[in-house]
């Protein structure tokens, strides 16, 4: 993670601006302006395409609980952040999230299937991703 947040600084500090990003269509009209893709995340925005999905990604709250309930389609997401930390001794916690977000086969949790939406890489921005990395690290 940290070498893509440098990556990005330098690119934009060559740019002299701010990438744009377009937010959610779920947001209410007046909201729907662009946004700045930041490296740090609205956990609030985050829940919110959690629970409704963003562009044509649906929600994650369709497969994954956010507390150990029984049955889920994927696994409950409750403590999340500190699994990942431990998965993958040369990812972040932030970096093993986004590739299981885009790359859903790369690392499965033994118990459950791989059907895991494929496109979440072509339906989110980059800003929702770091969106919903930054809430999965409050759960």
């Amino acid at each position: 993670m940290r070498t893509w947040v440098v990556v990005l600084m330098l690119v934009l500090a060559g740019c002299g601006s701010v990438a744009e990003a377009p937010m959610a269509s779920h947001f209410p009209a007046e909201d729907q302006t662009t946004i700045a893709v930041t490296t740090v995340g609205a956990a609030a925005r985050g829940e919110d395409i959690f629970r409704r999905g963003a562009g044509d990604a649906p929600s994650c709250i369709n497969c994954h609980t956010l507390t150990p309930s029984g049955f889920a389609i994927g696994p409950d997401l409750q403590g999340i952040y500190a699994r990942a930390a431990t998965r993958d001794p040369e990812l972040s916690a932030e970096d093993y999230i986004r590739q299981s977000i885009l790359q859903p086969d790369e690392f499965l949790t033994p118990g459950y299937r791989d059907m895991m939406f494929r496109h979440y890489a072509d339906a989110l921005t980059e800003q929702d991703i770091v969106d919903l990395i930054a809430f999965l690290q409050t759960l």
